[in-house]
């Protein structure tokens, strides 16, 4: 009895179906559109509550992919954890993400331009949009700059991008070739391999950004993906529940008063991030 009210390890809820992970997919996805609709309001573009209350640290949008990074780092480790292998990771990957991405880009498009065009339906014959949907399927061949003209299409939504958060999916592949880097080059035991190498750029990223500039974007949501492998090397042991929710945010109501003093929010993005990760895993 004692075992099970500690919950289940973070082992055992990665392992089964029986857990809440596409509820909180769902959630930051909704966060996601959310924070895009309210962004993307070309009459009178403005902020949508949550992001007033978090700026100037982040806003709902970053928080909500925070989210889905440190997931995404926990689940890709664990695949090349439980099959080593580099052919069958990256059939995984492309499986995972390019079927669907398609279908989106797809749908999305032909409904743009053949509504919200100044081209209507005779745009689709043009080279534009499919150039714009089979670049983004294979995610532009993860280049670090991606030119503004083939993530949007001239004419269309008033040349404004058709899919806000879709830049992400870059890092993200990114992300993937690095942890088949990690895994590849392994010294040790997988395990302590992966915890050790996420630690150490982790660290390098947060103190020294250039060591590991080639695949950092933004050293956030960089640290959050090496979060999710670190978790996910210790998951065996962890159990996450409602005590460390509560934990985490009182390490946040501590801090207020002296970010209130110092900054221009008592907020800090340490204790948003913190509370955010805890809450989902919990």
């Amino acid at each position: 009895m004692a075992h099970l009210s500690q919950g289940r390890t973070l082992e055992a809820a990665i392992g089964t179906h029986d857990n809440g992970f596409n509820l909180v997919r769902l959630v930051c996805a909704l966060a996601v559109v959310v924070y895009h609709t309210w962004m993307m309001n070309v009459a009178e573009p403005m902020r949508d509550p949550i992001t007033r209350f978090l700026n100037p640290n982040t806003d709902l949008g970053a928080v909500a992919v925070g989210v889905f990074f440190v997931i995404s780092g926990m689940f890709v480790s664990r695949s090349w954890m439980g099959d080593p292998h580099l052919g069958r990771f990256a059939a995984r990957r492309v499986a995972r993400i390019v079927p669907g991405l398609f279908v989106c880009l797809l749908v999305t498009t032909v409904v743009v331009v053949g509504f919200f065009s100044t081209f209507g339906w005779a745009g689709l014959f043009e080279s534009a949009p499919w150039r714009y949907i089979f670049g983004n399927t294979v995610l532009h061949g993860l280049v670090y700059h991606i030119p503004p003209e083939h993530l949007r299409i001239a004419g269309v939504l008033g040349g404004q991008p058709l899919n806000g958060p879709l830049w992400t999916l870059y890092w993200e592949g990114r992300m993937y070739v690095m942890v088949a880097l990690i895994g590849l080059a392994a010294a040790l035991p997988l395990r302590t391999w992966m915890r050790g190498v996420a630690l150490f750029l982790l660290l390098a990223a947060n103190v020294y950004p250039e060591v590991v500039s080639g695949y950092v974007w933004e050293t956030r949501m960089w640290s959050l993906f090496l979060t999710g492998i670190v978790l996910q090397t210790m998951a065996p042991d962890v159990r996450i529940g409602w005590r460390h929710v509560a934990c985490a945010l009182a390490l946040v109501l501590l801090n207020w008063t002296r970010s209130a003093d110092q900054t221009p929010s008592p907020l800090t993005w340490f204790g948003i991030a913190l509370v955010a990760v805890t809450l989902a895993l919990c």
